[in-house]
C-alpha cells in the first residue's frame, strides 16, 4: 500500500499552452459535493493529450470538473456540444450517458492560470472542438482505473431528479 505524506506546495510540469488533440480516458462521478451554490453533482472528465510528460512515462493528463447538467447554460452542455460539433435538442437534453465519451477524440484549448493562494500554475481546458475520426489519438494504456466509488447520497432536503439516457447513432458520442 503506498504512504501518503505531505509533499508542500510543488509546481508540476505543464503541458504546452494552446490547442491540444486529446482522447477521453476517463469519467468520474464523483457525487454531490457541497458548493456554493449548494449540493451539486459532480463529475470529472479526464483526457489524455499528444504532448508526453517529461517526468512520467506515457502523455500528459488534463482533467476538468462539472456539474452534472445538460442545461443550455452548464458548462458540461457547453462543452459536449462543442466535442459534438452539434447542439442538443430537447429531447438528447433529458438525458446523456457520459460513459460514451471514453475512446472519443476532441481538440482541448489549453490554458494556464495561476493560483491567487498559492502562486502555483495550473493547466485547465478552457474549451473543446470536435475532431475529424482520423485526428483521434489512441490512449496510451497509462491510465486504467479498476473501480469508480459510489456516489454520496444528497441530503435528505435535496430534489432528486432521474435521467432517462437516450443514444443516437450519427453522431460521434
Amino acid at each position: 500500500m503506498p504512504i501518503a505524506k505531505d509533499k508542500g506546495q510543488v509546481q508540476q510540469p505543464l503541458p504546452e499552452t494552446g490547442l491540444a488533440k486529446g482522447v477521453c480516458v476517463d469519467v468520474i462521478d464523483l457525487g454531490y459535493v457541497e458548493t456554493s451554490y449548494g449540493t451539486k453533482e459532480k463529475v470529472l472528465i479526464i483526457w489524455e493529450i499528444d504532448q508526453d510528460h517529461p517526468e512520467l512515462p506515457g502523455p500528459f493528463r488534463v482533467n476538468k470538473r462539472y456539474t452534472l447538467s445538460l442545461h443550455e447554460k452548464a458548462n458540461l452542455s457547453k462543452d459536449l456540444e462543442g466535442w459534438r460539433g452539434k447542439a442538443f435538442t430537447n429531447e438528447e437534453r433529458k438525458g446523456f450517458e457520459l460513459d460514451d465519451l471514453k475512446g472519443k477524440g476532441c481538440y482541448l484549448s489549453l490554458v494556464h492560470n495561476t493560483s491567487d493562494k498559492t502562486g502555483i500554475i495550473y493547466c485547465n481546458v478552457s474549451s473543446i472542438t470536435a475532431a475529424k475520426r482520423d485526428d483521434w489519438i489512441d490512449p496510451s494504456g497509462f491510465y486504467e482505473r479498476k473501480e469508480q466509488p459510489a456516489p454520496t447520497p444528497p441530503p435528505a432536503s435535496a430534489p432528486v431528479q432521474q435521467a432517462a439516457f437516450v443514444a443516437d447513432d450519427e453522431l460521434p458520442f
